[in-house]
């Protein structure tokens, strides 16, 4: 005999462990940057951090150089006031040193030497791959002490949006 009770308790533990799969497939981060390839975080050999929308938006930060100073063994410096240029130092590294990409292309200024950083507005930024260590076997010599990858919103995710400030001593 084929008791209700033990079928129910079969389709229950093969129903949970179908979705503890997908729940630890969605839990791994994919990244590009390290090897130029799709391989998990794990897979990894380069030291990486990924830091996803999610992670942006708990940091409270206003601008993309907060997000990146509490990130290890990177070193921001900002070279004045809100809006001037910023550069970034990877493990010791000078910042011409560091490769920046957007969306897959890099990014750089002809008359400062630095990406102009400081005006990538972080509402516009799904998620950033940041790769410490030489990669210019792959990449050039750009990167030499690293890579900082930005990839945009796209689709729903980048509905046009307004945000308004104001403040103090003519800051806004």
């Amino acid at each position: 005999m084929f008791h209700s009770g033990r079928a129910a308790r079969a389709v229950c533990a093969i129903v949970l462990s179908s979705v503890a799969g997908v729940a630890a497939a969605a839990d791994e981060t994919v990244l590009v940057t390290a090897s130029r390839v799709d391989e998990s975080i794990d897979d990894a050999l380069a030291s990486v951090t990924v830091i996803d929308r999610a992670a942006i938006a708990r940091s409270q930060a206003r601008t993309l150089d907060e997000v990146l100073a509490g990130v290890e063994g990177v070193n921001v410096a900002k070279l004045g006031g809100v809006g001037q240029p910023i550069s970034l130092f990877m493990r010791g590294g000078n910042s011409g040193h560091t490769l920046w990409l957007v969306d897959g292309v890099r990014i750089g200024s002809v008359t400062a030497g630095i990406p102009a950083l400081q005006d990538l507005p972080l509402d516009n930024i799904e998620r950033i791959e940041i790769v410490r260590g030489p990669r210019s076997s792959l990449y050039g010599p750009d990167a030499m002490s690293g890579i900082v990858q930005i990839f945009t919103r796209r689709g729903a995710n980048a509905a046009p949006s307004l945000r308004l400030t104001s403040g103090s001593n003519g800051l806004g």
